[in-house]
């Protein structure tokens, strides 16, 4: 069961978690490292799940997700690659 805050970031809209992260005061440099991890976390998941020989569409999915991820941090940055 997920928690209360876990709860609430699950209703959220996308202007609603727009806010939440400008609130934080979040800076592109933190988000680009945090979208780095975030590929890095996936790119270990995948890895796990095709070791157990396990497949779901999620994992079509997070495999798709990863460009999109690594793009999205590259438009952040200054100067982008």
């Amino acid at each position: 069961m997920a928690s209360e805050i876990q709860q609430s970031v699950l209703e959220m809209t996308f202007p609603d978690l727009v806010a939440v992260a400008l609130k934080r005061k979040w800076t592109s440099e933190k988000v680009v490292g945090m979208l780095k991890s975030r590929i890095l976390r996936d790119q270990k998941y995948l890895t796990y799940r095709s070791a157990k020989g396990a497949h779901t569409a999620y994992d079509d999915i997070t495999a798709t997700d990863l460009p999109m991820l690594a793009l999205a941090a590259a438009l952040l940055l200054p100067e982008h690659p």
